[in-house]
């Protein structure tokens, strides 16, 4: 099997890229708009991430109805086989290079089974921002044809999607992944979620990013690692805010500097809070860093989708 790199290794699995790498059994891609990623291969196991639609995994490793994957920016955990189809290494070479749709929506949207967008003719599926499908145009305005990776077919609002060289080959954009993390507000929190139905608060980074054709690593922890520290002084909009510890510097929470003191972040729900401790916005929670990632694409944990070879 020739097996594309991986862009960034899982740092909290402890796994270097070239052990990644010989250890892939084969590929995957979850079926429904949001596929769960639990710590161990059991339902009541801890829910520690979730993957989208079309989104490339690497399957790692099986047991009994349960599939040990890792994503495109090497998170590891396990996903039960109802929730993936897997692909061979030819498939992935088609679907590298077949015509594809990222979903580009705040909301969730509909697959529907006729060419009308009538529920009434039945309903193939959700999509989620970010979840992609193979797909083109039809002869009808604003109509999207669309194939799942299971190979159900169906049709969509064209207008909620954007084709995957546009998307990827977007520039950073800080306004648009702040615009993005905005439009989310009220949007539950969830341990470990990543899709814009519930998330987690690095998971509400993750998905800011995505959206903007960017790959960043899972946990805040991690995430605090990535571009360059910036003093709290010289915070920018779009910067990230890492909270946690005072004593030991453990950080725990992240969000995205708006401007003018506040940010928006994922505690309870997606929402705006202030880092002036007189603002009736503010929130207790210890500030520790500050980190941009402008600029940052192509080094550790941080890559543009138009340079992960799992996608071109």
């Amino acid at each position: 099997m020739a097996v594309p790199a991986v862009s960034c290794t899982g740092v909290e699995k402890g796994i270097e890229n070239g052990e990644a790498e010989s250890r892939i059994e084969g590929w995957g891609q979850p079926l429904i708009s949001v596929a769960c990623m639990r710590d161990e291969p059991r339902h009541g196991s801890e829910l520690v991430s979730q993957c989208l639609l079309g989104v490339p995994v690497a399957v790692m490793g099986r047991d009994g109805e349960w599939l040990d994957v890792m994503t495109p920016e090497g998170y590891r955990g396990w996903v039960n086989m109802s929730s993936i189809v897997e692909k061979s290494d030819r498939e992935m070479a088609e679907w590298r290079s077949s015509e594809r749709y990222v979903v580009d929506s705040p909301t969730e949207i509909r697959v529907y089974a006729d060419n009308s967008l009538a529920a009434d003719g039945g309903i193939v599926t959700d999509l989620v921002d970010g979840c992609i499908v193979e797909g083109g145009m039809t002869g009808t305005p604003r109509v999207l044809s669309v194939t799942l990776p299971d190979g159900r077919s169906g049709y969509a609002d064209a207008c909620r999607f954007i084709e995957i060289g546009e998307w990827s080959n977007q520039s950073h954009n800080v306004e648009k992944i702040i615009s993005r993390a905005e439009s989310l507000a009220g949007v539950p929190y969830l341990w470990g979620g990543l899709s814009t139905k519930s998330m987690d608060c690095s998971g509400l980074v993750k998905l800011c990013y995505w959206a903007n054709g960017i790959v960043v690593l899972r946990d805040a922890s991690q995430q605090a690692q990535c571009g360059e520290p910036v003093d709290r002084d010289g915070i920018e909009r779009g910067d990230l805010l890492f909270f946690g510890n005072a004593e030991t510097g453990r950080v725990t929470h992240v969000g995205i500097y708006e401007g003018d003191s506040m940010y928006v972040h994922s505690s309870g729900r997606v929402r705006l809070n202030s880092l002036d401790h007189e603002s009736p916005d503010y929130m207790e929670k210890h500030y520790l860093s500050s980190r941009r990632l402008r600029d940052a694409a192509g080094t550790e944990g941080v890559t543009m989708v138009r340079d992960h070879p799992w996608f071109f």
